[in-house]
C-alpha cells in the first residue's frame, strides 16, 4: 500500500513512497493540502476555505478556485486509500473539505512532531531531562524539525494563510527549541558533551540571540577543556546581545579559568550548572 509523506517543518515537500509527488498545478494547491493536513482535526467548510486563500477574489471566483484546487488534489492522492474502509485521505462535498490523517496512508511530519511532545509532556517522571523514553521522544522531535515551518512558501494575496503560516511557525519554532534545551542539559549532566554540543548550536542556528543557549554551549566548551574557545564564545554573545548576558555569565567565565577536571570525568562545576537547563521542558 503506498503512503504519503507530507514535510511541512522546512520547506514544503511531498513524496509517494520514495519518489518526489509532482503535479500541484499551483502554491496554493501545495498551501492547501498543507493546511487541511495540519488542521486534520477538524472539518472544514468550503466558504472558510475560499476566503483563507481567496479572500481577495469574488465569491463565485474564489470558490471556482477552490474547487480547481481541490480537485487537483484528489487526482494526486487518488491512489492513497485505505483498502478496508475505501476511505480517501481528502474527502470533499458541495460545502466541506477534510484530510483524514491515516497514519497507515500518511505520515505528516508537523502530527507526528506534537504527538511526540503532547507524549513526552504527558509521561509520569521525576523529570523529563532525566527520562530515557521522554528524552528519545525529544531527540526524534529534534530530528523532524528541518527548519521553519513552510520555509519559504508565501502567498502575497491570502493574508489571513501567511497569518495562520506565521503563527504556526512561531508555535514549532518554540516547541523545537524548549526540546532541544532540554536535549542539552540531559546531554551535559550525562557528560556527553559531544552530543550537548550540538544540540546547544542547533538552538542557536534557530534564533541566534537565544541567550540560554549560547550560556549552554560556553558551559559545554568549559567543561571539555576548550576554555579560549569558551572564552571566545562568550565575547562574541556579549556583541550580539550586549543587553542581555549577566553577572552571572561573567562570573562563569572567571570560574572557567579555575576549571581543569578533564571532560571525561563527566564533572562539571555547580556555577555551570545554573546555565543549563532553566528554561527545559516541564513537567
Amino acid at each position: 500500500m503506498p503512503q504519503l509523506r507530507l514535510q511541512l517543518l522546512g520547506a514544503f515537500q511531498t513524496y509517494l513512497d520514495d519518489m518526489s509527488l509532482v503535479g500541484y498545478r499551483s502554491d496554493k494547491s501545495r498551501a492547501l493540502l498543507a493546511y487541511l493536513a495540519a488542521e486534520s482535526d477538524r472539518v472544514h467548510r468550503r466558504e472558510s476555505l475560499a476566503s483563507l486563500f481567496w479572500g481577495g477574489y469574488n465569491e463565485r471566483s474564489a470558490r471556482r478556485s477552490l474547487s480547481s484546487a481541490l480537485t487537483n488534489l484528489r487526482i494526486l492522492l487518488a491512489p492513497l486509500t485505505s483498502a478496508d474502509s475505501q476511505t480517501p485521505l481528502l474527502t470533499t462535498n458541495w460545502h466541506e473539505a477534510s484530510f483524514t490523517a491515516d497514519p497507515e496512508l500518511a505520515f505528516i511530519d508537523v502530527l507526528e512532531f506534537d504527538r511526540l511532545l503532547t507524549t513526552a509532556a504527558a509521561h509520569q517522571h521525576r523529570s523529563m531531562a532525566h527520562c530515557a523514553a521522554c528524552i528519545e521522544r525529544l531527540r526524534q522531535a529534534a530530528e523532524l524539525y528541518r527548519g521553519p515551518f513552510l520555509a519559504g512558501m508565501s502567498l502575497p494575496d491570502a493574508p489571513e494563510f501567511d497569518a495562520w503560516q506565521t503563527q504556526r511557525a512561531q508555535h514549532y519554532e518554540q516547541q523545537a527549541l524548549l526540546a532541544l534545551n532540554t536535549l542539552t542539559h540531559h546531554h551535559i549532566v550525562a557528560g556527553d558533551l559531544r552530543n550537548a554540543e550540538r544540540y546547544a548550536r542547533q538552538q542557536i542556528d534557530i534564533d541566534n540571540l537565544r541567550e540560554a543557549a549560547y550560556r549552554q554551549l560556553m558551559t559545554v566548551l568549559a567543561a571539555a577543556g576548550q576554555r579560549p574557545a569558551a572564552l571566545a564564545q562568550y565575547e562574541a554573545c556579549r556583541q550580539i546581545l550586549p543587553l542581555h548576558v549577566t553577572r552571572e555569565g561573567f562570573r562563569e567565565v572567571q570560574a572557567w579559568r579555575e576549571f581543569t577536571a578533564p571532560a571525561s570525568a563527566g564533572i562539571i562545576p555547580a556555577i555551570f550548572m545554573h546555565s543549563c537547563g532553566t528554561t527545559t521542558m516541564q513537567p
